[in-house]
């Protein structure tokens, strides 16, 4: 927890599953081949001999690593050691970082054999399949570069030079792929953030593939158009299983926008309504595509939270990060969503192109004017592939050590901030000022109910004294 959110706030829970991987093993277990997840961040405790003694028993003919850009160069120091352990395990990584840094990666010293590059569900299946009809001989396998050269979507390094193949085409259709293998994973130790949860349990489903907007700090802005959903029916099927499986009480929608399509969006809504069950539920939403109509219909299908991100209270600064809405546009979302009862969390940056001390106050301001249940304030992460990343020199200094990339650390610094430590007390600022009000604090206490809400609001509490107060670890 420390280490992810860069400093000391306790344990407050904000583990989340990894669904995105245990889609791919329920994928390669309908295929017919065994698999295991080990989720690295939740078993943090363990150390390399404990993981390598899990693996042993195992027995793996492959090992695939899901690496971020911040963690990246931990997870090629994990592998070095596992090489030498296991020699004959094929080793693939997946996950942003190498899709976008492909070249950097196997252009020179990697402990990886292969990289696979965006959706990986049908492109780790070929090469399973094709791994196994080389009766899983590694050396054979990764010195037929003939076959690999067929693999759509992989990179790795051959003489010393990276290569890669062209990109596999997107999956249109997502009811073709299961639902995730959560039987795979340690359920129990999937605690939500304080603020993010009514009921428990709490169960995360991403229904939608695909954003259409155009957000400069976003690596999906321009590379993911197409809007790509499982049916509302198959999302309802899912639901059910969880309800029947896990007893889940609560559905956290993990999709970046779930309200972007409307005729997809009532559809599901419709469904829900006709279950009249007792499941609460909170989304990803924007502002620009709510109305009155729609949020009345989300609070009767039993959604009690939506999560936006409004970024700042600079409306230049949202113009250059390409949001495409207007500050008023805010307001009124905002105004219409606390009309229908449904409680707001609200995400802002610090530190955002064009953004001085006095702009940043501007954005606090704004935050305490909307008045969200929520407001959670990150530094800005102008991560690789994004519009941001490669335009940051022109806004200000770019630390460009990838392990700080985590957006609790000042690695992009502003032309209007004097230092990486203006940055820093900005963002404490912003969360002292938001959460230590007195009319905040008051109207959290009057919506305490049971013993559940207070265990959460006292996790939040602790988060909140976390951020306002606690200095960076390292600094």
């Amino acid at each position: 927890v420390e280490e992810r959110y860069d400093r000391a706030i306790g344990e407050v829970g904000g583990n989340l599953p990894p669904l995105g991987m245990s889609i791919m093993a329920a994928y390669l277990k309908e295929k017919g081949f065994n698999c295991m997840i080990i989720d690295g961040p939740v078993e943090a405790e363990l150390s390399n001999e404990q993981f390598f003694e899990i693996i042993k028993q195992a027995n793996p003919k492959i090992l695939c690593i899901a690496a971020l850009t911040f963690n990246y160069f931990r997870a090629n120091q994990f592998i070095e050691a596992f090489r030498k352990e296991f020699p004959d395990v094929l080793i693939i990584l997946g996950g942003p970082h190498v899709t976008i840094f492909w070249y950097d990666i196997f252009a020179r010293k990697c402990n990886f054999d292969l990289g696979v590059l965006g959706e990986a569900e049908a492109t780790l299946l070929e090469l399973v399949e094709k791994f196994k009809q080389s009766n899983w001989d590694r050396k054979k396998f990764l010195s037929d570069t003939q076959q690999l050269r067929k693999i759509k979507g992989i990179a790795w390094q051959e003489n010393g030079k990276a290569m890669r193949t062209e990109e596999r085409e997107l999956i249109m259709d997502l009811n073709s792929l299961p639902f995730p293998a959560r039987e795979l994973l340690p359920q129990e130790k999937y605690i939500p953030l304080p603020n993010s949860y009514k009921k428990e349990p709490v169960a995360h489903i991403v229904a939608i593939r695909g954003c259409p907007y155009h957000c400069t700090f976003c690596h999906e802005a321009d590379t993911q158009k197409a809007f790509r959903a499982r049916s509302p029916e198959k999302v309802m099927q899912e639901i059910k299983m969880l309800r029947e499986t896990y007893g889940v009480k609560e559905i956290s929608f993990w999709d970046d926008t779930l309200t972007q399509n409307k005729n997809y969006f009532n559809k599901l809504l419709d469904l829900m309504l006709a279950e009249k069950w007792d499941v609460v539920w909170s989304c990803y939403g924007r502002v620009d595509n709510v109305n009155p109509e729609l949020l009345k219909k989300m609070k009767q299908a039993g959604c009690w939270n939506i999560f936006y991100g409004l970024e700042t209270g600079n409306q230049d600064i949202l113009d250059t990060i390409k949001k495409g809405f207007k500050l008023e546009t805010v307001r009124q979302a905002v105004k219409w969503t606390k009309q229908a009862g449904i409680e707001i969390r609200a995400s802002f940056m610090i530190a955002l192109p064009g953004e001085t001390p006095e702009k940043a106050q501007n954005t606090i301001n704004f935050a305490k004017e909307l008045d969200p249940e929520y407001a959670h304030f990150c530094i800005t992460a102008p991560f690789p592939g994004t519009q941001l990343y490669s335009e940051a020199e022109k806004y200000g200094k770019l630390n460009k050590d990838f392990t700080e990339f985590n957006m609790w650390h000042p690695v992009f610094v502003p032309y209007g901030y004097k230092d990486e430590k203006e940055v820093m007390k900005m963002e404490r600022k912003a969360f002292r000022e938001f959460y230590f009000r007195p009319k905040y604090i008051l109207r959290r206490l009057t919506k305490i109910r049971n013993l559940t809400d207070i265990r959460r609001h006292l996790k939040g509490l602790k988060l909140a004294l976390g951020f306002s107060f606690s200095e960076k670890l390292g600094s």
